[in-house]
């Protein structure tokens, strides 16, 4: 799926974190309601899903639009949309949730959120280039432009060599066979 422009971005991030927070925040709040409450199971379930998934949710729809806003920022100063974008959002976006416990959390928080965005955008990147089949997706621009010209000079190669076979074939068939003719050659006797 292709990701939207910068403005639109933000809603969509905002909405795709509040819905995963709501299914993580049902899947762990059922298996907790569900051991705690041992003689009534589905009551404890019920109880802790109502009282802590929306709560998880709206949680991580903050981190998702801090992060996206943040995301969109800097693709406005900096001109490109890449993984350093992603991993300074992160350091950024943990920073910001953490500005009402001090400037020591905050540092705390961007270090981790950078070095977990870091490592994210790591895995990622890994897993494009080990799955990929097409080399020009992890490739610079001046290795794309060589393998392009390599591409080319080789399809051109080979339309020269295609041309000269034609050309040979034609020229053979011009000329007179120089096979002997059974009439002229002599019997021999052994």
């Amino acid at each position: 799926m292709e990701e939207l422009p910068c403005p639109q971005r933000i809603p969509f991030d905002s909405g795709v974190a509040f819905s995963l927070g709501i299914v993580l925040g049902s899947g762990w709040n059922s298996i907790k309601g569900f051991r705690e409450n041992p003689s009534r199971r589905w009551y404890g379930v019920k109880k802790m899903v109502r009282q802590n998934a929306p709560r998880l949710g709206g949680n991580f729809a903050a981190w998702g639009t801090l992060f996206s806003i943040s995301e969109c920022t800097l693709v406005g100063i900096r001109g490109t949309d890449d993984s350093i974008n992603r991993i300074i959002s992160g350091a950024v976006t943990s920073s910001l949730l953490a500005i009402r416990h001090g400037r020591g959390a905050m540092i705390r928080g961007a270090i981790i959120g950078g070095t977990l965005l870091g490592l994210i955008e790591g895995v990622t990147f890994a897993a494009t280039r080990a799955l990929s089949v097409d080399p020009s997706l992890y490739e610079s621009e001046e290795q794309k432009e060589q393998y392009e010209q390599e591409l080319k000079r080789r399809e051109a190669q080979m339309k020269a060599q295609a041309a000269l076979e034609k050309a040979k074939l034609a020229s053979e068939s011009l000329q007179p066979s120089s096979s002997p003719s059974p009439s002229s050659s002599s019997s021999q006797s052994f």
